[in-house]
């Protein structure tokens, strides 16, 4: 993103008569059926949920979002072994690691979309 200016989505507006008061225009909103887990990285404008893919099938997938105006929605589609996430957690330098059902710890690239890195958890008995 460097070199250009993106717009926001939420932008925040003063009152006329130049109070103090501030307050935030909606200006844009997506539709998530099913989301279950976010995260929300406020530095890189960033929103992760997880979710079933659209359609038939058990395919879960993350949803990144960006918060600026024109960006929209891009899918990570996730390994088929990979179950419901469980948690989600934003870490610096573009990556997110999660927690799924299916006993896995994975770690995403959010600037390639992919998932890099994948771990068996072990079970406890």
């Amino acid at each position: 993103m460097e070199g250009q200016i993106a717009e926001a989505i939420a932008s925040p507006t003063v009152d006329t008569d130049c109070s103090i008061r501030r307050s935030f225009v909606l200006q844009n909103e997506f539709f998530l059926d099913g989301a279950r887990v976010m995260a929300i990285d406020a530095s890189s404008q960033v929103i992760l949920t997880s979710g079933r893919a659209p359609g038939v099938g058990p395919e879960h997938i993350l949803t990144k979002i960006s918060m600026f105006a024109g960006l929209g929605m891009q899918n990570i589609h996730l390994p088929p072994d990979t179950k419901a996430i469980r948690d989600i957690c934003i870490l610096p330098g573009g990556r997110a690691v999660f927690a799924s059902l299916g006993r896995k710890l994975s770690i995403a690239s959010m600037a390639t979309n992919n998932v890099v890195l994948q771990y068996d958890l072990p079970v406890i008995l």
